[in-house]
């Protein structure tokens, strides 16, 4: 009965998207790809050639699109996903990049700030892994001064784990380092202390290996005495005095 249920709910879908004509298949893709809710602005700039207010009504005939006030959205996340799903892998690698860049375009400087956490997703899944590096430690610096730690930390850990991705080097040591420290600075009271501690020894690491490369800086010996500092806050915080 489940498979059925299935069958039949996948049959209702697809009924409903082959509604919408055939030349709005790329502005809907591209849709699908940005989100559930639509970014009017985004898909304005992007399709600047086809008449969006037409591509939004064929879509809530066919009860693919819904508005809610000024927003408009896909009327469930099925649909969305349904048309994700007609996507093959390397479509959608390429819709990911042009979505983010497409989000650079429209929102630039300080109006780019509640963007970052999707541009660094858009850019992750297009496997531009520096660019996600970059978007995902902003994302986690803006919430860290938020003190939305939580959410700080888990965008530190996507950027660490972007960083995995690319070729080593001496500056991305020292990003390595900076995004470690930031981890610590968000959860020094929530994380294990045993992983506190791995963090600051795997900073500790990376700068001595620097030094033993005779690549270090000023900025270097500055980040060490940070993490003695932090060593020290967790020795506090345990009650190791």
């Amino acid at each position: 009965p489940e498979d059925v249920l299935t069958l039949g709910m996948e049959r209702i879908v697809g009924q409903r998207i082959a509604r919408i004509p055939a030349e709005y298949q790329a502005l809907l893709d591209f849709s699908a790809v940005l989100g559930r809710q639509l970014d009017l602005a985004v898909l304005s700039k992007r399709f600047a050639a086809t008449p969006l207010q037409a591509f939004l009504m064929d879509g809530a005939n066919a009860a693919v699109l819904e508005s809610q006030g000024t927003t408009w959205r896909f009327a469930h996340d099925k649909l969305r996903e349904a048309i994700l799903r007609r996507q093959s892998a390397e479509e959608r690698t390429t819709l990911h990049r042009e979505v983010a860049e497409a989000l650079e375009s429209v929102y630039p400087g300080k109006e780019r700030e509640p963007q970052l956490g999707a541009l660094a997703r858009h850019y992750s899944e297009a496997g531009i892994f520096d660019k996600a590096l970059q978007y995902h430690r902003e994302a986690g610096d803006v919430a860290a001064k938020l003190l939305l730690y939580e959410g700080a930390a888990l965008h530190y850990q996507r950027a660490l784990e972007a960083l995995s991705r690319l070729p080593e080097s001496p500056s991305l040591h020292r990003e390595q380092v900076e995004l470690l420290l930031g981890q610590v600075t968000c959860s020094l009271t929530s994380a294990p202390p045993a992983q506190t501690q791995e963090r600051l020894a795997q900073a500790r690491s990376l700068l001595e290996r620097l030094q033993r490369a005779g690549q270090e800086v000023s900025r270097d010996r500055l980040q060490m005495a940070r993490i003695d500092c932090e060593a020290g806050g967790l020795h506090t915080y345990l009650g190791q005095y």
